[in-house]
């Protein structure tokens, strides 16, 4: 599983468990209620935390033992999160070369094109957060087979291109 993932589904387990907070907050330091409160969480939310760690990553766990859940949060986005030049120009090699073979599942391809985009994000390359780039690459990677179709997408106005509506005509043409 990719770090981005696995970080999605802690903050909407955090969040269900309405201790999500305690990632993003400081603790406080006036009222005693609060205070108590807080620690309730913290203490929630890094038990929720640790018990859905790899066998690799407990490691990091241990070493943050007696520190806030914010803390080990912070540790393993360190560790995880690769936001380095040579991660997210691996990433965007893998972004740009990416193709779909004429043979291939239409949904397998876009789950590949989703997991890159949604890596590229959490390792903040900013072209990924732009819908008409992603639009374009993923016309570039579809077979030739889609021709029609992706020169048919290519005449719209640069406003009506986003990368679901995109996704969407491209399912649509391969359904029919």
């Amino acid at each position: 599983m990719y770090f981005s993932d696995w970080k999605f589904r802690i903050e909407s387990l955090l969040d269900e468990k309405e201790c999500l907070n305690v990632l993003t907050e400081s603790r406080p330091t006036a009222d005693e209620n609060l205070i108590e409160v807080f620690n309730e969480k913290d203490r929630r939310a890094r038990g929720l935390i640790i018990r859905h760690l790899g066998q690799s990553a407990l490691t990091i766990a241990k070493e943050n033992r007696n520190q806030p859940a914010k803390t080990l949060w912070q540790a393993l986005g360190a560790v995880y999160e690769n936001n380095t030049p040579s991660n997210q120009l691996h990433l965007l090699k893998q972004l740009m070369y990416s193709k779909m073979k004429e043979e291939d599942k239409i949904e397998k391809h876009f789950a590949e094109m989703d997991r890159l985009v949604s890596e590229l994000r959490a390792a903040k390359v900013v072209c990924a957060q732009d819908p008409q780039f992603l639009s374009l690459v993923l016309l570039l990677s579809m077979p030739p087979s889609f021709d029609t179709v992706v020169t048919a997408i290519t005449v719209m106005t640069l406003t009506e291109l986003t990368y679901e509506g995109v996704k969407a005509k491209l399912q649509n043409y391969n359904v029919n």
